[in-house]
């Protein structure tokens, strides 16, 4: 797709979600999953952490937009090499980086075992979760466009919700020391089938509200999710309160009104446009990248990692971190993409040689 063509608030969405990553390990790599939950610096972070939490599953929404009309056929198999490319050469990045400047001592088994078990790029778990979306692309959108009318759809969604994210909601409800769990939840592990199927109806309706309506429900949902795990929490880390994963229904509620509010923004600006697809193309790069420069700031910043110092501190190492993010990516960009623009030149070379023998 040419730049001139892209849709340009698709990279709006990704660099947003690129940016919630960055915010949701500032508090991982801060110990602030630990500290007291008391004081409204807390609710703050709390809300703040809830919010870009919504990262992954933004991700997710937006792999099901793109891929909504994949079909299965060699030149889509094709279309994992960049991502894979990029995994294996910033992975082997980020273990020198730590087996030098970091002083990892470890033997090679141990090394080739994090490679293998998606640890390599310490954010690389992600990868291990696109390359099952990825090969189950095709079969998901024979499942979606199993009927074309839009009631069909709409009970999709409905069970998906109901299947998903409604347990979290109204299971596990304590009275006088019973647990109570309402709904089954043996299938919330399916939470990237719901948000993949969240992006096909995207693309399929271009869903539209109201912005201040979508503003209004990010920042609604992220509050009150953010005071139900501080309360329930009683002063104590933040994991004695209610929290909850990428299933978590305000979760998945905060990521819909995000990517409707973003999905179909407009950029005129020349500049502004050429720096979200900029941005956009090296998103992957960025991110795996960004483990590196999690642990410079987390050296510089070591001080200032408590709660008093939140207020500054999450801005200031978040830019950091994306602006070297960005800076190594500059670097890494080039030489993956050449890699994988040979490979896949020589994928039918090989499959020709191998029928001609």
């Amino acid at each position: 797709m040419k730049d001139e063509n892209r849709v340009i608030g698709l990279d709006v969405v990704r660099c947003v979600a690129l940016l919630f990553i960055i915010g949701v390990h500032f508090f991982y790599n801060n110990g602030f999953y630990y500290e007291p939950q008391q004081g409204i610096v807390m609710i703050v972070a709390d809300t703040v952490r809830w919010l870009t939490f919504s990262c992954v599953p933004l991700f997710i929404i937006l792999t099901g937009y793109l891929k909504a009309e994949a079909k299965l056929s060699n030149r889509y198999y094709k279309g994992i090499v960049p991502i894979l490319v990029a995994w294996i050469v910033i992975s082997v990045i980020c273990m020198v980086f730590r087996g030098t400047f970091m002083g990892t001592r470890q033997s090679m088994a141990m090394w080739a075992a994090e490679f293998f078990n998606y640890k390599g790029a310490d954010y690389s778990w992600y990868i291990e979760l696109y390359i099952g979306l990825f090969l189950l692309c095709p079969f998901l959108n024979g499942f979606f466009n199993w009927e074309k009318d839009a009631g069909y759809h709409f009970v999709l969604i409905i069970t998906m919700v109901v299947t998903v994210f409604l347990p979290s909601l109204l299971n596990n409800i304590t009275v006088d020391g019973a647990v109570i769990n309402i709904c089954p939840d043996y299938f919330v592990s399916l939470w990237p089938f719901a948000y993949y199927f969240m992006g096909c109806m995207f693309r399929k309706y271009q869903l539209q509200l109201n912005r201040f309506i979508c503003v209004l429900g990010v920042l609604v949902l992220s509050l009150v999710k953010g005071l139900m795990s501080y309360i329930s929490a009683d002063g104590e880390g933040f994991y004695k309160g209610i929290g909850g994963g990428y299933s978590e229904f305000f979760v998945g509620g905060i990521t819909f009104f995000m990517f409707m509010l973003l999905y179909r923004t407009e950029v005129r600006k020349g500049w502004l446009r050429r720096f979200f697809v900029h941005v956009s193309k090296r998103s992957l790069h960025i991110y795996l990248l960004s483990s590196i420069a999690d642990q410079l700031m987390n050296k510089v910043f070591h001080e200032f990692h408590d709660p008093a110092h939140y207020w500054w501190l999450f801005w200031v190492k978040c830019i950091l971190v994306f602006l070297i993010s960005l800076a190594m990516s500059e670097l890494v960009y080039p030489v993956t993409t050449a890699i994988s623009n040979r490979i896949m030149e020589w994928i039918p070379a090989w499959r020709k040689n191998q029928k001609e023998g």
